[in-house]
């Protein structure tokens, strides 16, 4: 199979050779379009700094040499600046070249000599290099094209299916893929994660900005930019959207999820999750306000409070929906959790206790490891038969 890419491999170089070739091909054509009137239009500009030059060069020269004075040369600078703002305003109305000029008029005033020399030597760096370039779009379209096919794709697939069923097979996890995959797996994996984003690739992400190869880095860079504009956006559309529905429970709720999904993505610094957070616990807040017996609801404002670390005031309103017969399992182990926390042991053995019942009155087996470790905050089990084999203990 490795000698069938390879021809794939030199198509792909060769497409991208003679892309380059039609782009150079469609810019001599272009300019043989241009007319004579235009092409001098072009000339303006270099023309322009040019003579800001040498008059900005031979001003400096004699203000140091101390043939002319300090006003006398402002002056003759303030002068200049003027009449290249005059400039700019006239070739504003052409459309032509009017943003090298503003861009000369701006580092001449403030740069003095230094200005028309770095605006001069700019325009030579954009003339020489446009012609080889790649517009944005179409480089971001080549990092994350719309419609993936062939292998790049098909690994892909493989490597969210492995991360789903927790096997390897044939195919390296995405850590194992980051450390030792060639750039093509590694780039085919990030532009999955972004495709199909969901908080658990947020690690890899984060982890492929560390990569040593540059391409990696910044194909990781602007899936994370991406991702961070995406939820921006929709972020900015609902809470506009809110001052038009501000007392809506079903809009109050798509919007405090927002904020919780967006807190809980991985891909945010400290500061902004926290204030992520606070927005959901805000929201989630009111539309319980409007619908007060929603459990969901009050089972994300606790567990919300307890990712805050605002562990007091989770326990505070955790107790009294987490100790009545009715609670429901999720709530009782956050409830636990926010006590253990706080070093509330007696208030914890009770709430264990009622946790243990609760599980055993509804058949619900959980998990081996959580079950024991609440036995023996119930006082079930003692230390060694926790640590002894990991069994649980019969009651």
């Amino acid at each position: 199979m490795a000698d069938d890419k390879k021809p794939a491999e030199g198509e792909d170089e060769e497409s991208q050779d003679l892309s380059a070739a039609e782009r150079a091909a469609e810019d001599e054509e272009r300019l043989k379009t241009i007319s004579w009137k235009q092409k001098g239009c072009v000339l303006v500009f270099p023309i322009a700094a040019i003579i800001s030059t040498m008059v900005e060069s031979g001003l400096f020269g004699l203000y140091v040499g101390g043939a002319i004075g300090r006003m006398v040369a402002m002056g003759v600078h303030a002068s200049l600046a003027l009449l290249l703002l005059i400039v700019t305003l006239l070739m504003r109305k052409t459309l032509c070249s009017w943003g090298w000029c503003a861009f000369l008029t701006i580092s001449t005033t403030f740069l003095g000599p230094g200005g028309p020399i770095g605006a001069l030597f700019t325009f030579w760096l954009d003339m020489r290099y446009r012609r080889y370039t790649r517009p944005a779009e179409e480089w971001f379209s080549a990092l994350f094209p719309e419609e993936e096919t062939g292998d790049a794709e098909i690994l892909a697939e493989k490597l969210d299916m492995d991360a789903q069923e927790g096997r390897s097979g044939s195919v390296m996890p995405f850590a194992d893929v980051l450390k030792y995959g060639e750039q093509s797996q590694k780039q085919a994996m990030i532009a999955m994660a972004l495709k199909q984003f969901q908080p658990r690739y947020a690690p890899v992400l984060k982890q492929a900005l560390l990569d040593q190869d540059n391409a990696v880095r910044v194909q990781a860079a602007t899936a994370i930019t991406h991702l961070e504009n995406r939820f921006l956006e929709r972020t900015m559309k609902l809470e506009e959207e809110q001052k038009l529905r501000p007392n809506d429970p079903e809009f109050l709720l798509e919007l405090a999820r927002h904020y919780d999904d967006y807190a809980f993505t991985g891909i945010l610094d400290d500061v902004r999750e926290r204030e992520n957070r606070d927005q959901a616990i805000q929201v989630y807040r009111h539309y319980l306000e409007l619908k007060p017996g929603d459990t969901r609801v009050q089972l994300a404002v606790g567990r919300n409070l307890m990712r805050r670390d605002l562990v007091q005031e989770a326990a505070d309103f955790l107790e009294p929906l987490a100790t009545h017969e009715g609670a429901v399992t999720q709530m009782r182990m956050w409830y636990m959790e926010s006590l253990f926390l706080l070093g509330r042991h007696n208030d914890l053995e009770e709430a264990a206790r009622g946790y243990l019942a609760h599980v055993r009155e509804i058949g619900e087996d959980g998990n081996m490891q959580v079950i024991e470790t609440v036995q023996f905050w119930a006082g079930e089990l003692s230390v060694d038969q926790v640590v002894a084999d990991g069994e649980p203990a019969s009651a």
